[in-house]
């Protein structure tokens, strides 16, 4: 799904139980979103951990190097330690998810 189509479902959402004079553009939906997601790139990359109840966790990842010897090659190469961005879905999300597969083998949509 695309960003666009995102904020297109998030828009009728939110403006479900508003009245018409109250309700978000998506233009300004987009705008929460862009910021949403700066500012947890920002956090996280700082080292921070970021839970969202019944969502998950954010966090940035440490990856050990390790030795490697290219294939046809004899010398070993040793990468360095990197960092990565990491997410683990909350349980409550893992398990809702799991009903949902159960009752519908084809809920997966591809817009």
């Amino acid at each position: 799904m695309k960003k666009r189509n995102f904020v297109r479902h998030v828009q009728e959402v939110v403006n479900i139980d508003r009245p018409l004079w109250e309700q978000y553009t998506q233009k300004e939906i987009d705008e929460i979103l862009t910021a949403m997601i700066k500012v947890i790139k920002d956090l996280v990359s700082s080292g921070n951990k970021i839970a969202i109840k019944g969502f998950g966790i954010f966090w940035l990842k440490k990856i050990k190097g390790r030795s490697v010897v290219p294939p046809g090659q004899k010398r070993t190469f040793v990468t360095e330690d990197r960092y990565q961005p990491s997410f683990k879905p909350s349980s409550s999300w893992k398990s809702d998810l799991k009903v949902i597969l159960e009752k519908d083998e084809e809920f997966y949509d591809d817009e």
